[in-house]
């Protein structure tokens, strides 16, 4: 998701050097797009659009909501549905990590649905200028290429290609944006996921646990929500996270079509499936909170590697003549942490979401879900 690899932005970009620029030898394969079958829980292949027999009607009629409350229109134009899926994305976020401290940037994303998906990062300073480019796109032989290229500054460069060992973390950082683009194609149009189980999820009847900032659903130890104000920057008003989860209907997708940021996986292992927990708007049904987790329906939700992703303040954009999308205007992202002893104690959890995002994501209404967008457009432009 989206949310899910913000997690993991920049170093390179954000620096404006690339992390290695080998000769140019030693360019890769192009991975699979793994699209083999899998199964659902009634025994059939996992299908777009395919609800399995023996979902209850009321997490059917539920999915057709959430779809209907975000479609997107698909292809190039909307004459166009069967093209590849294209979009840029323009917006300020601020990365939390232990290892490069906090970074705050302004980005453009391009992403094009060809082969096993194509990236563009684009670095922009604070009046829109272009930094820096870092791109994923295929080559003649339909092999994946790797470039950068730092646009201002006295350390400015022509076209670099990241190959061999030294460019090895540059190329790993943008097959991870790779996978954010996935995600965000996804999420964004939900339609395409393909569902290998589908069910509600119910909080407790009389929980009063959420006082405490835990989201108790039935059958579940419970999940230790982040003790943090959502402010909204688009209007939103200023509440808790568990205030917001409180209101909430929510429903659970099983899914192979999700990406993890740093899932490089051959085709002989398959797809992973993974479990999207939605915490709808009980009136837009438009999603408000999102759980990520494994697919093991003896764990627990919040083991480690969970996720929690706050997507608020949905707004439509979209250039002027095109049809216009739903995208949230912000996504916070919390990973799963220990609990302190004293917390344990209290409330018997040995895990909690960290109070502190990892990634926050403002979305510009300058984005384009829609984009015309081509091969070529992911290579550095021939002399």
């Amino acid at each position: 998701m989206l949310f899910l690899a913000f997690t993991a932005l920049p170093c390179a970009l954000a620096s404006g050097a690339p992390q290695g620029d080998a000769p140019a030898t030693g360019r890769l394969a192009a991975p699979g797009t793994q699209t083999q079958a899998v199964m659902a829980v009634d025994s059939r292949p996992a299908e777009a659009g395919r609800i399995p027999e023996g979902t209850s009607q009321e997490a059917a009629d539920l999915w057709d909501r959430l779809l209907a409350s975000i479609a997107v229109p698909q292809g190039p134009d909307a004459a166009n549905p069967s093209g590849p899926r294209g979009f840029e994305l323009v917006f300020d976020g601020r990365i939390r990590s232990e290892e490069t401290g906090t970074n705050d940037y302004t980005a453009k994303f391009a992403y094009l649905e060809l082969g096993p998906g194509l990236v563009r990062a684009t670095m922009l300073d604070a009046k829109g200028k272009e930094k820096s480019k870092q791109m994923r796109g295929l080559g003649p032989g339909d092999g994946l290429e790797y470039w950068f290229k730092k646009l201002t500054g006295s350390t400015a460069t022509d076209w670099i290609e990241l190959v061999g060992r030294d460019g090895r973390d540059s190329r790993n950082e943008t097959d991870r944006w790779a996978n954010i683009s996935y995600d965000i194609a996804r999420l964004t149009d939900p339609k395409s996921f393909r569902i290998v189980e589908l069910r509600l999820r119910a909080v407790k009847d009389g929980s009063d646990r959420i006082g405490m900032g835990i989201l108790d659903f039935e059958n579940d130890p419970g999940l230790l929500l982040p003790d943090t104000d959502i402010t909204g920057k688009v209007g939103g008003r200023e509440r808790k996270v568990a205030d917001l989860a409180r209101t909430l209907v929510w429903l659970e997708l099983a899914t192979p079509d999700f990406k993890d940021l740093g899932e490089k996986k051959r085709d002989s292992e398959g797809p992973t499936v993974r479990r999207l927990v939605f915490g709808m708007d009980p009136e837009t049904f438009r999603p408000q909170l999102v759980i990520v987790a494994p697919h093991r329906s003896d764990m627990p939700l919040q083991v480690p590697g969970t996720l929690l992703v706050q997507c608020t303040e949905w707004f439509q954009t979209g250039p002027e003549g095109k049809p216009k999308a739903w995208i949230p205007g912000r996504f916070f992202s919390y990973e799963t942490d220990r609990t302190a002893p004293e917390t344990e104690a209290a409330t018997g959890l040995r895990l909690r979401f960290t109070n502190t995002a990892s990634a926050d994501l403002y979305l510009k209404d300058t984005s384009d879900m829609n984009a015309q967008l081509r091969r070529e457009d992911f290579l550095p432009p021939k002399e």
